[in-house]
């Protein structure tokens, strides 16, 4: 049995938010690894989206970082979230560094989402069969999706509200007292 074909044919469209985000080299990368998941190349898939998560580690990072500062943890923890970037090491160390630095607060049901990815990304190429390199691939595409478009957007919204409250907390500072004008 062969099968010729499928309708509705997979899709390797990328979401709005996803392609704002990313740009237009990453987007390429992004499609290869769709195309090939969707053909059933789970070993191709991975090694593109691997790729991809190599080429945006250092932005990951960043926005765990702004999400870390948005969240008012301490200024020592979002540096050090921030020097993982810096590392020159590779990027799954620099992954592997920054989830063991992401504060609790960031930790989602006791899962620290850069760890997953880490996690995710580096068993694929290695270790995985075809099969589980699609699972890894669908895993890792929805991983990568959240943070580059609802984590950076809601921590960006996030930001902008806090600045917001504390413009507006400025403007309504405490006036002075009537006697003590006089």
């Amino acid at each position: 049995m062969q099968k010729i074909g499928q309708y509705p044919a997979q899709s390797i469209d990328v979401p709005k938010g996803l392609e704002k985000n990313l740009g237009a080299y990453a987007i390429s990368l992004y499609k290869k690894g769709l195309i090939n998941r969707n053909s059933g190349y789970g070993l191709g898939a991975v090694t593109y989206i691997r790729r991809l998560v190599e080429d945006k580690t250092d932005e990951l990072i960043e926005v765990a970082a702004q999400l870390a500062e948005s969240h008012n943890i301490d200024a020592a923890t979002v540096k050090k979230i921030r020097n993982t970037a810096t590392e020159r090491t590779t990027y799954d160390q620099k992954l592997k560094i920054a989830a063991t630095v992401l504060p609790d607060a960031l930790i989602i049901d006791g899962v620290n989402p850069l760890a997953e990815l880490y996690k995710l990304v580096s068993e694929g190429v290695h270790e995985l069969t075809e099969e589980e390199c699609i699972a890894v691939a669908d895993e890792t595409t929805s991983v990568f999706e959240f943070i580059f478009t609802n984590l950076r957007a809601t921590t960006k919204a996030r930001h902008d509200f806090v600045d917001k409250v504390k413009k507006w907390a400025g403007l309504k500072a405490p006036q002075p007292d009537a006697s003590e004008a006089k």
